[in-house]
Formats: structure tokens, C-alpha cells, sequence
């Protein structure tokens, strides 16, 4: 193939990365990595419109699946949902929780008999700019992993909140994934009651009950950020924007182009 003297090699090396070859001062800079807020502002993540998605579990079968967009949270509960009952009010929201909140109440059919009377003041989960905490009311043991825990189990203490899913720190993990330095973050939380899961970040067959929590706004923001996991890349240099740019010049100056 024969250069045109404009694309000889003594001419486009003298001055790179760009002095003497014809264009390169017209190709667009390379762009920086997003930092959070960008990534926030593209992605669109507004607190008003969070939406949860909650599945139960008795051992390894789904008997329950809902997606909660109550602005305040939810609360998962056995037996009678006393928040409904006449002159409920804020006084009582230490036992059973705000009402305002949605109310999951866990299914009857096959369920496990030996734990379910434990769980009537349930656990509840309420989210503020778009990050997650649980309050554990019920007397059954509460196990949580997953978001920003990660493969960590937590044993959730009585009566006080514990952040699950953190926004920034998601956030500071989808920067990290886009540029192929870190995994996908998770965006799924798991609780597992009465009993300590063998894994911390799937559903344990051996437990009675779990619940998977999963931040529908976050996880759909993994698909518009793309898949680095599919194809892992570097990000473009000087040397890439030359190569392309070689790539264009030769292309147009072949025969039938």
C-alpha cells in the first residue's frame, strides 16, 4: 500500500504526538473518567422515584415478590399488622415503626412454623437520598451482607439502624467498575432470620427465611453505565487516538472508499 507524501513516517513522528501529522490538533481530547456527581446526574437517581424490589424466601423457594415505591420503606412482619389497628400513632413506632411506611407481610403458605411467631414486629427498612437502613424489631436474630457490607456478615442489633446500601459508596464503586478497576457493586442486600447463612451474598437453602432487598434505581444504572465486565479495556491514549485516526486517513485514500 502506498502513503501519500502527507502520510510519510519521517513527517507524522517528528512533533508527535501531533506537530506535523495533518489533523491531529482537530481530534477531540481524550475524556477524563467520570467522577461521582456525573455519574449521579447521567444516571438519574432521584430519591422520589426509588423503588425496591423484595423477595422472600423459605429455604431455596420464592413465596413472595414485590416492588416497593413507598417513599418512606417498608416493614416485613408475621401475623397481624398492628400499624393498622385504630389510634395507632408515633408513640408506638419503637414497637412496630412508623405506619406511613409499606407493610410486607410474610406469606403463610409453607411457612416455618418455629420461627414465624418471632417475627411479628418484623423488620423495618427506610431509605433517605437513596440510601438504605434496616431496624431490627422482631425477637428473631437478623443476619444482613450484601450492598455496601459486602460479603460481611452483620448481626443486626435490636432496635438499632444499620445503614445496608450507602449511595456514595456506591457510587465510588460504579466510577471503579466503569474504569475495570473494581466488580460490578452490588446493589442486592440479604437478610437471613434466625439462623447464620453459610454465604453472604446468595440465598442459603439451609436457612428458614431470607429476604433479598434490591435497589431497582441502582441496578438499572449498571446497564446504562454499560458492562465493563464483558469486555475489559484500557482507557484510550495518545497512542490510540493516533492509531485511530492512521486508521481514518488510510481508509478514505484506498480505492472504492
Amino acid at each position: 500500500m502506498n502513503f501519500s507524501s502527507s502520510l510519510d513516517t519521517d513527517d507524522f513522528l517528528d512533533g508527535f504526538p501531533g506537530g506535523g501529522f495533518p489533523g491531529m490538533h482537530n481530534l477531540d481530547p481524550v475524556p477524563a473518567p467520570l467522577n461521582s456527581n456525573e455519574i449521579s446526574d447521567m444516571i438519574g437517581m432521584d430519591p422520589q422515584a426509588m423503588q425496591v424490589g423484595v423477595k422472600i424466601f423459605y429455604h431455596e423457594k420464592q413465596v413472595l415478590e414485590t416492588v416497593v415505591g413507598n417513599h418512606f420503606g417498608c416493614r416485613m412482619y408475621s401475623g397481624v399488622d398492628v400499624t393498622r389497628a385504630p389510634g395507632y400513632n408515633d408513640s408506638f413506632a419503637p414497637v412496630y415503626g412508623p405506619a406511613e411506611v409499606e407493610q410486607i407481610r410474610f406469606p403463610e403458605e409453607g411457612s416455618p412454623t418455629t420461627i414465624m411467631d418471632k417475627l411479628n414486629r418484623g423488620l423495618l427498612l427506610q431509605w433517605q437520598q437513596n440510601s438504605i437502613q434496616v431496624t431490627r424489631f422482631c425477637q428473631a436474630h437478623v443476619f444482613a451482607s450484601g450492598g455496601c457490607l459486602g460479603s460481611n456478615l452483620v448481626q443486626l442489633v435490636r432496635g438499632q439502624p444499620t445503614k445496608v446500601f450507602d449511595f456514595n459508596f456506591f457510587l465510588s464503586g460504579l466510577a471503579e467498575y466503569k474504569l475495570a478497576k473494581a466488580p460490578v457493586p452490588l446493589y442486592e442486600v440479604f437478610f437471613s432470620f434466625g439462623q447464620q447463612p453459610a454465604t453472604a451474598t446468595t440465598v442459603d437453602p439451609g436457612v428458614l427465611i431470607t429476604v433479598s432487598v434490591t435497589h431497582m434505581n441502582a441496578k438499572a444504572s449498571i446497564s446504562k453505565m454499560g458492562s465493563a465486565s464483558d469486555v475489559i479495556m484500557s482507557i484510550e491514549d495518545e497512542c490510540d487516538v493516533l492509531a485511530k485516526h492512521l486508521q481514518h486517513v488510510v481508509r478514505i485514500q484506498q480505492p472504492g472508499n
